[in-house]
């Protein structure tokens, strides 16, 4: 059974034969379903063999800012005035 890979994740994998002197130092794929723009991370990470590889995450810009129009403001939730640890005082 071949590896699948889940929307929004992917791999890079280091090549050891390059054909050509300016030939890429690494390929491999990113499954992304949806179009739009997305925040790119990597992770490096090593299979049961041994072998290193760099684990790409992506996750959609629009998604994050959503997340931050629902947390509203933050004085409404937690106010300045009764908590006296904040850093506001």
């Amino acid at each position: 059974m071949a590896f699948e890979l889940k929307d929004g994740e992917g791999s890079l994998w280091r090549i050891t034969e390059k054909k050509e002197g300016d030939d890429r130092d690494y390929n491999g794929s990113i499954k992304i379903t949806k179009p739009g723009e997305y925040w790119l991370s990597g992770h490096v990470n090593t299979t049961k063999a041994g072998k290193k590889y760099l684990k790409l995450t992506a996750k959609p810009k629009q998604a994050q800012a959503e997340r931050r129009e629902d947390q509203g403001d933050r004085d409404s939730v937690f106010p300045a005035d009764i908590l006296p640890f904040s850093p506001l005082l």
